[in-house]
């Protein structure tokens, strides 16, 4: 892989926003685990 000042700015931006997405989907998964288990928990 080329160092990150040899990439075009397309492509940074293009991983960075996905990086973006993962992490909030990652974190969307999280809270909607931790809900079931909490319901699962005082049920």
């Amino acid at each position: 892989m080329l160092p990150a000042t040899n990439q075009p700015g397309d492509y940074i931006e293009l991983l960075e926003k996905l990086k973006s997405e993962i992490r909030t989907t990652q974190l969307r998964a999280t809270i909607a685990a931790n809900a079931e288990f909490l319901g699962l928990y005082w049920a």
